[in-house]
This record gives C-alpha cells, sequence and structure tokens, in this order.
C-alpha cells in the first residue's frame, strides 16, 4: 500500500525577480567612483546569485558601457570617467537562467579636482572583473 506524500518542487526558470538594493556611489578621484550594492533579497532570488553587472551612462553620450563582477564581490571601482560629468549608475544580478531586473539608476556628478561631487537619487557596463571559480 502507497502512503500520500506532498512532494513540492520549485523550478527557477528566469533570473532574480528583484533587483540588488541599496546602491551607493562616492567618488575616489575626480575620474572614478566606488559603486557598491546589497543582495536581492532572499525570496527574490530565485537561484543562486552568479554574478553581477554594473551599468553606466555619461548623460552627455550614448555609450553605456557595462562591468560585470562575481559573487561574493559587490563593489567596483569605475575608472576613466570624465571630470565634472553627470553619470547614471545601475546594477543587475545574475544567475545560471538569466539576469534580473536593473536596479533603479543613481545619478552622481564626478568633481573637479578639489571640489565636492554631487549626488541625485535615481545609470553603468564595462570589462569583466575576476572570473568564478571552476
Amino acid at each position: 500500500m502507497l502512503a500520500d506524500k506532498n512532494l513540492t518542487l520549485f523550478i527557477f526558470l528566469s533570473g532574480p525577480s528583484a533587483p540588488p538594493q541599496n546602491l551607493t556611489l562616492n567618488d575616489t578621484t575626480s575620474t572614478s567612483l566606488l559603486v557598491r550594492w546589497n543582495e536581492v533579497p532572499a525570496a527574490d532570488k530565485n537561484g543562486i546569485i552568479r554574478s553581477y553587472t554594473v551599468s553606466y551612462q555619461a548623460n552627455s553620450s550614448l555609450l553605456v558601457e557595462n562591468t560585470t563582477v562575481y559573487v561574493p564581490t559587490r563593489e567596483v571601482n569605475l575608472t576613466g570617467l570624465i571630470k565634472n560629468m553627470n553619470y547614471s549608475v545601475r546594477v543587475l544580478a545574475s544567475t545560471d537562467k538569466g539576469d534580473g531586473n536593473y536596479s533603479n539608476p543613481e545619478y552622481f556628478v564626478t568633481n573637479q579636482d578639489g571640489e565636492l561631487a554631487f549626488r541625485f537619487p535615481s545609470i553603468i557596463t564595462r570589462a569583466s572583473v575576476g572570473k568564478p571559480e571552476s
């Protein structure tokens, strides 16, 4: 005689359903910007987070640059930026099943040497940093 048993199976068919949280921007020099973020909420990961992609763009440019970093890294230093330029920065998380949504953009004006930078609440992408371990 077979006993009745309940079996729950979770199949994740897409990337994270929420973006990384608390994106913060801090200038490190007049041409670089340190970008940090917190993890995707546990209930929204939809699998194991493997990497994060930071996308950034100077507001006067059509070129969007991307930088990918691999877990456990949750920060990247963007370099080669233009002094006194307004940039938008955002980040997304990825699993083996795909990319999640980008965070809301944050805006930042790089400083001129010796001046303070300005941050505006609310876009970035470049080369890969590090590689996942096999």
